[in-house]
Formats: C-alpha cells, sequence, structure tokens
C-alpha cells in the first residue's frame, strides 16, 4: 500500500536553462542558486533510491507502533471549555490547512554543539564560510546531513525550499545570528540556543520552518542595513522568505489542533519567530543619523531587531500562548523564556509602552534577580548617592533606576575604553534588559494623579530624560524607530509647565536641570524642538558662570548618568548653537 504522501504519478521533471557567463549580479545570484538547488535535489534523489521503504522509523506519514494516536478534544481555560484554536481567537494565523500530518519527526542526526570558540563568519548571498577558509558545515557537523532527504522529501512543505536554501539558512542560524542573540558566558562552550534549539526544532516541522523563516528575515534585514540596498540576493531570499512564512502558518494551524502541542516550547517558539520578524523596508531607505554615538548597539542584534517591526496578530497571539501555559517561567526550552521578555521589551522600547512580559534573564540565577543587586549596588548605596533628587520630587523608585543607569554607563565607558578584559557579555545583556524594563516601566505623573503633580512638579521631566536615555544609550534602538521625536514634544512641554525661579533655585537642582536642557537638546537635534532647549540654556548661562561646553558639562552632577563616549561631540553641536544665540 502506498504512503499517504507518495504521488502515484510522477510529474515530468521541468529542465532549468542556466547562462554559463552572466552579465548581472542578480543572474549569478539566480544561476548559482539553481545548481544547488538541482544538486542537492539529485543528492536526496539517490539518497532516496537506497533507503528502505518499511523500516524507516515514524514519518509524518506513519505512526510508530507504540506511539499513541492522536486524540482531539476540548480543554479548560478559565472555566470555558473551548478550542486551541478557539482559544487563540484566531489571533495566531491567518491561514489554515487540509493537510492532517501531525508535523513531528525524529532527528535523523545527533550532534554535540560544544564548539569551543564562536568564530566570526561571513555569510552573504548564497555562499557561506568561515574566516580560516573551512566550510561551516565543518563546525557543526550535522549540517553535512541535513537535506531535503534527510528531512522528510517527500513532504510538500519542505519539498518546495531547496536544499542549498536550506543549508545557508541553517549555518547562518548556529554560526551568526544565534551567537550573539544569546551571547555566551566565559564559562561556556556555545551559546544556549546552538546548543539546544536547533536540536529541538528536528522533532518538530513548524519549528524547523520558522527557524528558516527567522534566519531569512533576520539575513535580509541586515544586508539592507548595512550593504547595498539594492542586493540582488534579497531579490531572491525575499521569494524564500515568504513562502516559509506561509508554510509556518499553515503548519502551526495544525499544531494548534492538537491539544498536545498546542503550547509546547516548540510552538510557542515558532509564533515568536513569526511575531519578530515582520520587516518593514520602508524603515531602512529612511537615512537618519542618531544623536547619541552609543557603544554595543549590536548586542543582541538589537540594532536589526529594533528595526523589524512586531506583527500584532502574532504578538497577540503569543501571548495568549504564554497565558495559557501559565507564565513565562514555566517555558523550559533555556533561552526561549529570556528571548520572549527580549523581544516585548524591543516593541515598548518602540511604542514607549509598559513591557508586556516580566524580564527573564539569559543566565539563570537564584532567586529574583534585582536591579541594584544585577548591577553590584543596593538600596541605601542609591539612595545616599542621588539623595539631592528627593528635593525634586523623584521617587525612591526613580532613584534607584537612575543609579542603575549610572553605574551601567560606567560599565560601557570601561569597556569602550578596554579597561575591562574578558567581559560576560551575557551578564552585560541581562543588566542592559533589566535596566530599560525598569524604566518602562516607571510610572507617569499623570498615573500617579494630580496630587502627586502638584508636589512633584519635576518628576515627569526627570522620568521623560530617563526614558531618551534608555532608547538612546542604555538600550539604543536604531535612530530610524528610536522614538526620541515624540520623548522630546512631552519633555518641552514638562518643562514649559516649570517656574524656573521657584523650583530650580539651588545648586543641586540647577545642576538638574541643566542636565534636563543637555540631554534634551541632543535627543532634540534636527527636530522643530531643538529652539526650545537651545534658548532655554541661553538664558541660564549668565546665571551659572558657563562660557563653553567643559563649563556647561562641569555643571551636571556626577550622580546622573551620563556617558562622554555618546554625548560629547552632540554636545558640544548643541553648544554651538547656544553661543550663536548669545552672540545675536
Amino acid at each position: 500500500m502506498p504512503r499517504l504522501h507518495e504521488n502515484t504519478a510522477q510529474t515530468p521533471e521541468s529542465f532549468h536553462f542556466v547562462n554559463g557567463n552572466p552579465s548581472s549580479e542578480t543572474e549569478r545570484s539566480l544561476t548559482r542558486l539553481l545548481v544547488r538547488s538541482h544538486v542537492g535535489k539529485w543528492t536526496w534523489q539517490q539518497q532516496l533510491k537506497t533507503r528502505p521503504n518499511d523500516n524507516e522509523g515514524p514519518g509524518p506519514s506513519k505512526r510508530a507502533p507504540d506511539e499513541k494516536p492522536i486524540i482531539k478534544r476540548k480543554i479548560s481555560i478559565k472555566g470555558k471549555t473551548e478550542s486551541n484554536a478557539e482559544v487563540l481567537d484566531n489571533a495566531l494565523f491567518v491561514s489554515s490547512s487540509k493537510d492532517s500530518s501531525p508535523g513531528r519527526r525524529e532527528p535523523t542526526t545527533t550532534s554535540n554543539f560544544n564548539s569551543k570558540d564562536d568564530k566570526k563568519r561571513i555569510v552573504s548571498g548564497t555562499q557561506s564560510e568561515s574566516l580560516d577558509g573551512k566550510s561551516l558545515s565543518s563546525s557543526y557537523p550535522i549540517l553535512r546531513n541535513i537535506s531535503i532527504g534527510n528531512l522528510n522529501p517527500s513532504e510538500a512543505h519542505l519539498s518546495s525550499i531547496p536544499p542549498a536554501v536550506i543549508n545557508i539558512c541553517n549555518e547562518y542560524s548556529l554560526s551568526v545570528l544565534w551567537p550573539a542573540l544569546t551571547p555566551r558566558s566565559p564559562h561556556e562552550d556555545t551559546s544556549t540556543a546552538v546548543s539546544a534549539w536547533f536540536p529541538l526544532s528536528l522533532w518538530d516541522e513548524a519549528m524547523f520552518t520558522a527557524f528558516l523563516y527567522g534566519s531569512l528575515s533576520h539575513k535580509r534585514a541586515h544586508l539592507l542595513a548595512f550593504k547595498d540596498k539594492s542586493d540582488s540576493t534579497n531579490i531572491v531570499e525575499k521569494r524564500y522568505l515568504d513562502l516559509c512564512e506561509i508554510m509556518t502558518i499553515r503548519l502551526l494551524n495544525q499544531a494548534i489542533q492538537d491539544p498536545t502541542r498546542a503550547t509546547s516550547d516548540a510552538v510557542i517558539m515558532s509564533v515568536l519567530c513569526l511575531a519578530a520578524n515582520k520587516s518593514d523596508e520602508s524603515v531602512w531607505y529612511n537615512e537618519a543619523k542618531p544623536p547619541f554615538q552609543a557603544p554595543l548597539r549590536s548586542l543582541q542584534w538589537l540594532d536589526v531587531y529594533g528595526s523589524l517591526s512586531s506583527h500584532p496578530l502574532h504578538a497577540k497571539g503569543l501571548a495568549q500562548l504564554v497565558a495559557m501555559r501559565g507564565g513565562l517561567q514555566n517555558i523550559k526550552l533555556p533561552g526561549l523564556a529570556a528571548t520572549i521578555s527580549f523581544s516585548g521589551l524591543i516593541t515598548a522600547s518602540r511604542t514607549l509602552s509598559r513591557p508586556p512580559f516580566p524580564y527573564v534573564p539569559l543566565k539563570e540565577c537564584v532567586g529574583t534577580p534585582t536591579l541594584l543587586r544585577k548591577l553590584g549596588s543596593c538600596k541605601s548605596e542609591a539612595h545616599d548617592s542621588l539623595s539631592a533628587l528627593y528635593s525634586l520630587g523623584c521617587t525612591s523608585e526613580m532613584v534607584e533606576v537612575l543609579h542603575a543607569m549610572k553605574l551601567y554607563t560606567v560599565i560601557l565607558d570601561s569597556h569602550h575604553a578596554g579597561r575591562i578584559g574578558q567581559y560576560d557579555m551575557c551578564e552585560i545583556c541581562d543588566q542592559r534588559n533589566l535596566i530599560q524594563h525598569s524604566i518602562l516601566s516607571l510610572p507617569t505623573a499623570d498615573e500617579l494623579g494630580m496630587d502627586f503633580q502638584q508636589s512633584h512638579p519635576v518628576y515627569e521631566a526627570c522620568r521623560l530624560v530617563a526614558a531618551i536615555l534608555g532608547v538612546a544609550i542604555v538600550f539604543p534602538l536604531p535612530p530610524q524607530t528610536a522614538p526620541l521625536q515624540p520623548l522630546v514634544r512631552r519633555l518641552v512641554e514638562e518643562l514649559g509647565k516649570c517656574d524656573f525661579h521657584s523650583i530650580w533655585n539651588g545648586p543641586d537642582t540647577v545642576g538638574a536641570l541643566i542636565w534636563i536642557l543637555v540631554i534634551g537638546g541632543i535627543a532634540s537635534t534636527g527636530l522643530p524642538e531643538r529652539d526650545c532647549f537651545v534658548s532655554d540654556i541661553a538664558r541660564l548661562t549668565p546665571h551659572v558662570d558657563i562660557s563653553n561646553w567643559a563649563s556647561l558639562k562641569d555643571k551636571i552632577p556626577t550622580y546622573l548618568p551620563w556617558l562622554d563616549i555618546a554625548c560629547d561631540a552632540a554636545g558640544q553641536n548643541l553648544w554651538r548653537d547656544v553661543g550663536y544665540l548669545l552672540m545675536m
């Protein structure tokens, strides 16, 4: 009896004629891809001829003898009895498939992913190679055996993608994307994603295809951000990007019908890939320049993922799946909960909203990580260092956030100057993400009520400056997506409510005012609000003995967050504008 997925009649092979001497880069990429696809297809056909038909183990079209049949049933959430698909309220996916295959498979190859070091690799176009000239597959032996043939070529889902594309995507994820997304600690041999995520994807076709989609999306965004916008490789890979997205949606629609898989780590990871990789290519044609020159802009690929939008439907579905699972604390796949938290933090930073998920560190720690403990400090130290801010109406919560930001800028400065040898980049990621999570979690003055606003008149101005430093230095989003303009506008409105003579009348308060005006002035570079900050600084100079940029910067209290390497150049430009105004 034939397999369910075998075709009883084979369609004739189609021939692809290629130009042996292509004249353009586009033609060259297409030729290369077609040749590799043909070679890969021929390889798995040869493997298929020599493969036994009946002793292959369970595949999508037949069940192992000891495997329990899938039983469709209702599940109860909060007292309601609904199917998985109904619970998700169609939030996840926009298409469905009639294919009833469960989409799970046994891994055909095992591998130890303990790479001694994560060497930098070059992956461009359809070619991939390591810097030492060796093939990437030699660093990750499992890749040598992965092709359409190993991943059940009779499956219609994967047979649509050439083996060359699959191998390129896997190599890119293992050697470029994942090691930077989940940096390893000094005592670890390899990153969490490389050691845990890829092996699991070999069991789940939806997850495997979602990883192809995530790899293609990241690679495309990276090329658009840092290379020629007309790179011909983008044209070819865009087709496979769209195909992988459709395939992932179809496979996930099948998965959520199975109560044993609907809230599994593999399904949640797959939905995360769909939710976090929505590309808005118009972003890359905006040649905006960042006013702050922040270091570590690409840490955890923030420069790439900060430009990719969150897909609202898939993001809603992800939140529902996590809730059905009982929260991020119940997710067991290493690094997944931290990556979901990080993804939500990017969206919240772009939209200036509350983080949708709690903070989860990459590095496992004992107990709940507190903000100041993560930076090696404590509450008493923060309150002693920033006691002057209480007179301005800052809350203890804001004082702790500002102190943590100050400590983090010291770390950034030391790292940039090379004063730290081998620093734990995983720890830096956790510190940065926790600080940004804390900044976005600060309540607004409006949320604290009218009485609070009257007794704490500059609280909101300090909170807005912290938010500016958050998206510009601590958690530096790409300039195309950083929400500096709305923050600057709101800061101008808040300063307009303040009575300069009654509030800013002491040395500590004047220093805080200068800090607010300078940060706001730098953030307003190229914006209409720039003139407001320039005029306010010019109005202040006769009263505080300021004659140049150095004397202006010296007035900023040392207990407040500031980073010379990020602010100095833009600060000098700000003072130049102030000088022009003073000479008029």
